[in-house]
């Protein structure tokens, strides 16, 4: 328990957007589903998951 909420602190470190895209990704929610519901590209939600999760880690790998 003490380790998911540490992970979801990190949440606050992303915009909205970002979170969106992480937490469906983190449900397994398909890209073509994000798509429908969220009306941009497959590219442009991957391209945002992919710079949300280099966020956390170089958040991380400044802290340590």
């Amino acid at each position: 328990i003490d380790r998911m909420d540490e992970a979801l602190d990190w949440f606050h470190w992303l915009e909205r957007d970002e979170r969106y895209v992480v937490w469906m990704r983190a449900f397994r929610i398909t890209w073509r589903r994000m798509q429908e519901r969220d009306g941009r590209s497959e590219r442009t939600l991957r391209t945002i998951h992919r710079d949300a999760l280099l966020k956390i880690y170089a958040r991380l790998a400044g802290r340590e």
